[in-house]
């Protein structure tokens, strides 16, 4: 054991101690948005099996859907709803 933390001491354990917080780190970062993904994907399901048994069409699904989910890029409403007003 002392063999060991003399090691942890040493300045050769540096990189491999800076290497293992590394790679946790990294895990930690991918799993957490794995699970965020997951869990988006789950709520949607659900969101969508509800609107299915409250009888609602495809067409007003599709238009909920698209109105929660986040896109890159997109700040303001779509075209096609844009043009509609005018």
């Amino acid at each position: 054991m002392s063999e060991f933390l003399h090691f942890l001491e040493s300045n050769e354990a540096v990189p491999i101690v800076f290497l293992c917080l590394a790679f946790v780190m990294g895990m930690t970062v991918w799993l957490t948005l794995h699970w965020r993904w997951h869990r988006r994907m789950e709520l949607e399901a659900a969101l969508k099996q509800e609107m299915i048994q409250r009888g609602m069409s495809a067409e007003e699904i599709k238009m909920v859907i698209e109105a929660t989910t986040p896109r890159k890029g997109r700040r303001c409403a779509p075209e096609h709803a844009v043009q509609e007003r005018v």
